[in-house]
């Protein structure tokens, strides 16, 4: 900018992308900057600067507290708005505050500001969400029956009548499941197989044929393939076990389907099915990339990508990406642009209400990844991975997954945070520099002042006691587990103990490195021959989902930044 930065802030001031919000902030002109781009977060550091001066300053609460609702420290704005100037508030800023507490998990105060937003299917709809995930069942309910009841038909009434079987007795259930059945045909598999679960003797078989026999491209169906196949397997034929997984329908982004892929393959191998065992792990691969199994079966087959006894010492080789470019959504064409693991926002992030939004949207696809690119990876990353698990209608999903098929979506969703620290410390402790920022993406998340309900502390998850006891093992007298690279040393020192402990078993290794140490001993004294029936019996369930989400995010950041793509892209397109 040389010697006439004012002037050429002045020029680009006028111009509608995000170069001009930081023009203005620049030149002090803060009135204009959060009235043109109030969803920019520099709107959000001139609301919270004016709110250090006056905390209840109405213009700069009602902004956060409607354009930056997702926020992680927003929770102490949203109580003093709702408090101070709750009749203020419009329907649409209601929802945005519900979204907040939503989004903060602090569902009873969401169910109260979602009932006060306006009336719409999915605003009811989500007073249930609220009250359900607050485990207030008959609210819940009363709230799941209202939506039904005053928007008869929509999607969200038959969404809400599914959800209501979950929080009502045995007998409401199968009655709901008849509405649903009845006036929302789209969602006909998901009520039988409710009703199904509640069922037993002829009466449960019957449903469970109806399903199969008028349903089989079915999630349900799957559920219901998976659950006969592991019965059978249990009773000893692993061969007809795997013949039953073989007729899994082609589901996108399905779990169920992938689980059961990667042990019919397992069971086909056993019963000594050779082929049937390939067929089915390469499709768990080409139709599951996303997911943990895909990883399993690309082990089982021998790919290069590593397992549980060799993943430590791998070296993959990270490439670097092309420039890739956000398209469309409320940009009009422009968006974020990333090199390698750098990405720059391009987004004007422009002024409208975002409580109107549908989920799904492309706004939302651009507003969560500039969230991740400059750094705001906890908020960005929730929101974008919680497209996979949003209640939408059939063509909603379908837009969603129109998203998805950007580059940039999982790059987001997988970014090479902190990666010049990781690869340092992974190379000093002879680990694995992905399998570490897998662990990373799992324990913060990448937020590195964060800390959890145990005290464990930024991007490792250190938990105090143990740092002291990693600083005595280092000789270290002076750290701060909040300061990213000591994080960083301090974590992967504690990841290779874990190594060293379990002789470089990193299923073992990474287990611990949840549960502790001493904890997987005992799992281990009771038996560990197969693995992968391990991780199934590792009592404490949130260890068994954090093995999965380690290694899955480990098979996610090799497929997106190694060689791997190519083999990956072959697979897919081959005939099957």
């Amino acid at each position: 900018m040389g010697d006439r930065p004012t002037a050429l802030w002045e020029k680009l001031a006028p111009q509608n992308n995000a170069a001009a919000a930081e023009a203005l902030w620049a030149l002090g002109r803060t009135a204009e900057l959060v009235q043109r781009f109030p969803g920019h977060p520099r709107s959000r550091q001139v609301w919270r600067q004016q709110l250090q001066a006056q905390p209840n300053r109405w213009e700069s609460l009602v902004g956060l507290g409607t354009y930056f609702a997702d926020d992680k420290n927003i929770e102490p704005v949203l109580n003093r708005l709702t408090k101070t100037y709750g009749d203020r508030l419009t329907p649409a800023q209601w929802w945005s505050i519900g979204d907040g507490y939503f989004y903060g998990r602090r569902f009873e105060a969401a169910a109260r500001a979602y009932d006060r937003a306006t009336p719409h299917p999915q605003t009811w709809y989500r007073v249930g969400r609220s009250w359900q995930r607050a485990n207030k069942r008959p609210e819940a309910l009363a709230a799941y029956q209202r939506t039904a009841r005053q928007f008869p038909g929509t999607p969200a009434a038959g969404r809400a009548l599914l959800r209501g079987m979950q929080v009502a007795d045995r007998a409401q259930a199968i009655a709901l499941a008849e509405q649903v059945i009845a006036g929302h045909p789209d969602l006909a598999a998901e009520a039988l197989y409710g009703k199904f679960t509640r069922l037993t003797g002829p009466a449960a078989a019957a449903v469970r044929r109806q399903i199969l026999d008028q349903h089989p491209r079915t999630e349900s169906a799957a559920q219901i393939l998976l659950t006969t196949a592991r019965q059978q397997a249990q009773a000893g034929n692993a061969a007809l076990a795997a013949r039953t997984l073989g007729v899994l329908p082609p589901l996108p982004d399905s779990e169920t389907v992938a689980e059961g892929l990667f042990w019919g393959g397992k069971w086909a191998s056993d019963g000594g099915d050779r082929d049937l065992a390939q067929r089915l792990w390469q499709r768990a691969i080409a139709e599951q990339p996303r997911s943990y199994y895909a990883w399993r079966s690309a082990a089982r087959l021998g790919w290069p990508t590593g397992n549980f006894t060799n993943v430590r010492g791998l070296r993959p080789e990270v490439q670097a990406l092309p420039i890739t470019r956000i398209a469309g959504g409320q940009c009009g064409g422009a968006g974020v642009v990333c090199v390698g693991a750098i990405c720059r926002s391009q987004c004007p992030v422009a002024s409208g209400n975002p409580g109107q939004a549908p989920p799904g949207t492309g706004g939302h696809f651009y507003r969560w990844g500039v969230a991740v690119a400059t750094g705001d990876f906890l908020v960005g990353m929730y929101q974008l991975d919680s497209l996979n698990w949003l209640d939408v209608t059939a063509a909603e999903r379908d837009r969603i997954r129109q998203l998805q098929q950007n580059p940039n979506y999982e790059r987001f969703l997988y970014p090479l945070a902190y990666w010049e620290g990781v690869q340092q410390h992974a190379q000093t402790w002879n680990l694995n520099p992905l399998l570490v920022l897998a662990l990373i993406r799992q324990e913060s998340r990448f937020e590195a002042d964060i800390r959890s309900v145990a005290d464990a502390v930024g991007l490792m998850q250190v938990i105090p006691e143990t740092g002291a006891w990693i600083a005595a093992q280092l000789g270290v007298t002076q750290y701060s587990l909040a300061n990213p690279d000591q994080n960083l040393r301090f974590g992967t020192f504690y990841l290779n103990y874990t190594h060293n402990r379990y002789q470089n078993n990193a299923l073992l290794a990474i287990a611990s490195y949840n549960a502790g140490p001493n904890a997987v001993a005992g799992w281990v004294a009771r038996g560990f021959n197969d693995p992968d029936e391990f991780v199934n019996r590792i009592p404490y369930s949130e260890t068994r989902g954090y093995v999965g989400s380690v290694f899955g995010n480990y098979w996610n950041y090799l497929r997106l930044y190694t060689p791997l793509q190519q083999t990956l892209a072959q697979l897919a397109a081959a005939p099957r």
